[in-house]
């Protein structure tokens, strides 16, 4: 478990509005000026809390979320929750959306990152190593690029993120099948 897991989540903005984009996160009753970014349209309950019992972690607010358009036409989401993988909206989403989302998570430890796909009829964790030579070089040069931009930069997770835009990653494939028995199932021991 980490403390913080970061979340990005690429989809149309059609999946976006009608799934991600929450007016009445708290409750049915009291809309917000502005969305916030939650799993609650994704499985039909009314509030933050109502998810948090029934299917874990949540996105923590307290470092924010964005959404915005890339030049594909296509969305990019992201946000982070604290100390698991949010699975159970991983899994629903793209069951629900199959080719046209993928969701990569990294922990802030940065050991490697998951990209969750809809492959062969199911959905998959696909796995990209960091403890390599090379995103070592990639991340001590996107650093001190960062630093030199703005030394109040927050640099967090974003070298990961940057480092998979490169393309031509070698994503391997997890061993492990079951997504809830791997993240879910461990999960609700620690609460």
């Amino acid at each position: 478990m980490a403390n913080y897991v970061s979340n990005k989540i690429i989809c149309t903005k059609e999946i976006l509005d009608n799934y991600f984009t929450d007016y009445y996160p708290f409750s049915p009753e009291e809309k917000l000026d502005k969305p916030y970014i939650t799993f609650n349209k994704l499985f039909g309950v009314k509030s933050l809390n109502e998810y948090s019992e029934k299917y874990g972690t949540y996105i923590y607010y307290g470092w924010g979320f964005s959404y915005k358009p890339l030049n594909n036409g296509l969305y990019e989401i992201m946000f982070a929750t604290r100390g698991y993988y949010p699975i159970c909206a991983i899994i629903k989403a793209i069951e629900l959306f199959k080719e046209n989302i993928e969701w990569y998570a990294v922990e802030e430890n940065m050991t490697y990152v998951s990209r969750f796909r809809y492959i062969n009829d199911k959905v998959c964790e696909e796995i990209l190593s960091l403890e390599t030579k090379e995103f070592e070089d990639f991340d001590e040069k996107y650093h001190e690029s960062r630093m030199h931009e703005n030394s109040n930069l927050d640099y967090g997770e974003t070298c990961a993120w940057e480092y998979i835009k490169r393309g031509n990653m070698e994503w391997k494939l997890a061993q492990k099948d079951d997504l809830k028995e791997k993240y879910f199932e461990k999960y609700l021991e620690k609460y």
